[in-house]
């Protein structure tokens, strides 16, 4: 992991100019039908106001999505990562590759992942982190274990996280002073904004013995 001196929230504007940004030039998700190799499938994070669509139209397509459950609102969906493009994988297209939604799929997608990710860089010295990889797979994060098995060794308590969107990790630990608090604070910052594009959920986690669960 890489440190940086820099103000937490001089780094929080920044990605949100940099995203706002790139969402100018790049559609979030393509629904282009392109062959699909193993190779290619990658995870992203969705909520399920994702999932709940009024248009008949898009509710079909949704049906034929290839996604599973994470935790509380959260959901993975499988997309086709190309240059330049991102396009949702349907169930049919698994049948083809002979693949099924199952863990072999996951940690297929997971390892595929880490292949593609820009560097990865925490950033912050005080109760919370931000971490950084690039733009795009940031909410992904949350299936990559080796990160958290490190940041657990860094910050006091089980490991607080939040993904207010998909270009932003936010963490704290459960014991870190005002961690709680000020990452709520973060959270009602980034919705208040309108600034950074693909907004996921306010939701935050707590990581337990290996598995994310919702903070009560």
């Amino acid at each position: 992991f890489a440190d940086c001196p820099e103000e937490f929230e001089e780094r929080v504007a920044h990605v949100e100019h940099f995203v706002a940004t790139m969402a100018m030039h790049m559609d979030e998700i393509t629904d282009g039908r392109s062959a699909c190799t193993p190779e290619e499938i990658v995870p992203i994070i969705k909520d399920a106001r994702f999932l709940d669509q009024s248009d008949p139209q898009v509710a079909e397509g949704l049906n034929k999505m290839a996604f599973v459950p994470l935790v509380a609102d959260l959901f993975v969906f499988y997309v086709q990562d190309k240059p330049q493009q991102l396009g949702f994988i349907q169930k049919g297209d698994l049948h083809k590759l002979g693949l099924s939604l199952n863990k072999e799929l996951l940690d297929l997608a997971v390892s595929n992942l880490r292949k593609r990710l820009a560097d990865i860089e925490v950033y912050g010295d005080g109760p919370l982190r931000m971490i950084s990889c690039g733009g795009t797979f940031e909410a992904s994060l949350l299936l990559e274990s080796r990160i958290w098995d490190q940041l657990a060794n860094d910050l006091h308590g089980d490991l607080l996280a939040a993904v207010p969107a998909r270009d932003l990790m936010i963490v704290t630990g459960s014991q870190e002073p005002e961690g709680l608090s000020r990452l709520r604070q973060m959270i009602e910052r980034v919705n208040r904004s309108g600034d950074l594009a693909y907004a996921i959920t306010d939701t935050i986690l707590v990581r337990r013995l290996g598995q994310w669960h919702a903070l009560e």
